[in-house]
């Protein structure tokens, strides 16, 4: 097994100084997930290659899936996430999610995702102690779009366990571009049948329980930016959740964003996208789940959501994390804040994306669709001034 699993992660494969991933995430998903999501999908002939790579490692692995089910099966389902509620960061892509849920994984109290946990949540527990330290030696120092450091144990998003799991799973809108009825459904689940919402629940409810365990029961800490348009359902699975919600300038997003399609997400592509098709995907994922979170966030209990910028927590993150800590009434302060202290010392020469001027067209473009953005979080039309004003917490 090891011999086989040692192409299937994200590789180092060089592109001039950056890593490119070679393989795919869907490659240790059940089977009949695959089999419907290929069904309902036509893919491009030049992926024929990777879905029959995805088929064969998902066929190979079948039997962990199975023994890890049947060995963990009583421990999952002790799991009481109710009464241990997740605390869940909400924000765009490329707002700062990633700076923020480092940071709080550095709680000893919290529980976390990692990327280990998000590539073999269909088997993973079983492997702990060998597959994990095999896998690493695959796993490149920095994250190809954003050049922050990653290890197979740093924290990850549970999506990517969601897709393996489900077919209820928004990001499958990532690995099949064309159709947008898996965002629509399973990110904003604005067009999903009663049906499809449980089907999305129950997934996204195991994902947490398998984590839990792998956590050994700590209380997560849990960053997925699907989960942005999905506070009123989240607050209906864990009402006592907690939820801390980032947002940052709509110019930067739109640049960053960009440079996470190009250097990553496009490799996870099944079907063709051209790039006025992945701009316009941008644009429409970003106007969706924004408002769908304005529209939701009431859904959720007085006390139990804070807003930060990522200004400000670029400027004081002792202090914001204070502040939210405070707010949301989270344990363990006292504890969190040295090793956070150390992880912000740790990356404070951290290099940042340079980013290449917007064209006068993509500047119109973001102020005309995204208006609604500068207007709720009180940034400056004007291209070339960042100003930034927190919106008072509800």
């Amino acid at each position: 097994m090891t011999y086989i699993l040692k192409n299937c992660c994200m590789s180092k494969h060089k592109k001039g100084d950056s890593y490119q991933i070679k393989d795919h995430q869907l490659y240790f998903s059940r089977i009949g997930v695959l089999i419907r999501l290929f069904s309902e999908n036509k893919i491009s002939s030049k992926k024929r290659w990777m879905r029959f790579k995805i088929f064969f490692f998902a066929i190979f692995t079948q039997i962990f899936m199975l023994l890890q089910q049947l060995f963990y099966a009583t421990r999952f389902r002790k799991v009481d996430l109710k009464k241990n509620s997740p605390v869940f960061i909400l924000g765009h892509w490329r707002c700062g999610t990633t700076h923020l849920h480092y940071l709080m994984a550095k709680d000893p109290n919290l529980g976390f995702v990692s990327n280990y946990n998000g590539f073999m949540i269909t088997f993973g527990l079983l492997g702990r102690g060998w597959l994990d330290t095999v896998l690493s030696r695959f796993v490149p120092e920095k994250r190809p779009m954003d050049n922050v450091g990653m290890t197979m144990f740093s924290p990850s998003e549970e999506e990517q366990a969601v897709a393996n799991l489900s077919v209820a799973a928004g990001v499958q809108s990532f690995f099949f571009p064309k159709n947008r009825s898996y965002f629509n459904k399973y990110t904003t689940l604005r067009d999903a049948s009663p049906k499809e919402k449980k089907a999305w629940q129950k997934a996204y409810d195991m994902v947490l329980r398998i984590v839990t365990v792998s956590n050994k029961g700590k209380r997560l800490i849990l960053k997925n930016p699907s989960n942005t348009a999905r506070p009123k359902e989240l607050a209906e699975l864990y009402p006592e959740a907690k939820f801390i919600f980032i947002h940052r300038n709509p110019f930067d997003v739109y640049r960053s964003t960009l440079i996470l399609q190009k250097k990553m997400t496009y490799t996870q592509y099944l079907q063709d996208m051209s790039d006025v098709d992945i701009d316009d995907m941008i644009f429409e994922n970003y106007s969706e789940l924004l408002k769908a979170y304005i529209a939701k966030r009431n859904s959720v209990l007085a006390g139990n959501l804070i807003e930060i910028g990522y200004d400000e927590l670029n400027a004081d993150g002792i202090g914001t994390m204070k502040k939210a800590y405070e707010y949301l009434g989270l344990p363990g302060w006292e504890q969190a804040m040295p090793e956070m202290q150390a992880y912000l010392d740790s990356v404070e020469n951290y290099e940042r994306n340079i980013f290449k001027p917007l064209p006068p067209e993509i500047v119109a473009r973001i102020q005309k669709e995204w208006a609604f953005s500068f207007d709720e979080w009180g940034y400056s039309f004007e291209h070339s001034e960042h100003s930034m004003k927190i919106r008072k917490q509800m």
